[in-house]
């Protein structure tokens, strides 16, 4: 598990707010991160991931309003993967909280949630828009 998840300019959508909100949760997941290699305290622990949770609720709902202001046609699918992803970092929230997950394992759903989700699917959006600009 890397020590440092960095934010890449490949990681941009170039859509301003959208990839402030990915610096943001870069930020969190590399708290967590730290935290999970420092061996820090499960109070500490769970407070990181906590806020992470939470700021990622937001993100989600306010990229879809973009999603929604520029009519991207796959909004639907891209709101049940944001569910999907919810209910998974959720689910690793309430493993890690009983001691049923390594911590280490954690850290590594984190980080290629995040880039995968990134480069796969948040790229579309970008894409989109720049079409919309262009046309």
């Amino acid at each position: 598990m890397s020590a440092y998840f960095e934010w890449l300019d490949t990681f941009s959508v170039n859509v301003p707010s959208v990839d402030e909100d990915h610096k943001v949760l870069i930020a969190l997941v590399n708290e967590v991160v730290t935290g999970i290699q420092e061996h820090r305290g499960r109070a500490i622990m769970n407070d990181a991931l906590s806020r992470l949770i939470e700021y990622t609720g937001y993100h989600f709902d306010r990229e879809e309003r973009v999603m929604e202001q520029h009519r991207f046609p796959e909004l639907e699918a891209h709101r049940a993967q944001h569910n999907s992803l919810i209910r998974q970092v959720l689910r690793f929230q309430r493993l890690y909280r009983a001691n049923e997950l390594e911590p280490v394992e954690l850290g590594e759903f984190l980080i290629d949630w995040l880039t995968t989700h990134i480069l796969h699917e948040d790229m579309k959006l970008g894409l989109h828009i720049a079409r919309q600009s262009v046309a």
